[in-house]
């Protein structure tokens, strides 16, 4: 439960501080373990910044 909740945090775009925070651990914990989240629905989002 704990991994889909960060998960959903991750994937919905909360700061990975705050995720750390709610969750109790540490960025550099969540940079490791679901930072390819945040890789993945970056490329779509600067898609849509693009001219």
């Amino acid at each position: 439960m704990r991994h889909s909740v960060i998960t959903d945090l991750v994937t919905g775009g909360l700061d990975l501080l705050t995720v750390a925070l709610l969750s109790g651990t540490s960025v550099a914990m969540i940079e490791r373990h679901y930072g390819h989240l945040r890789a993945e629905h970056a490329a779509p989002a600067l898609a849509t910044l693009a001219l």
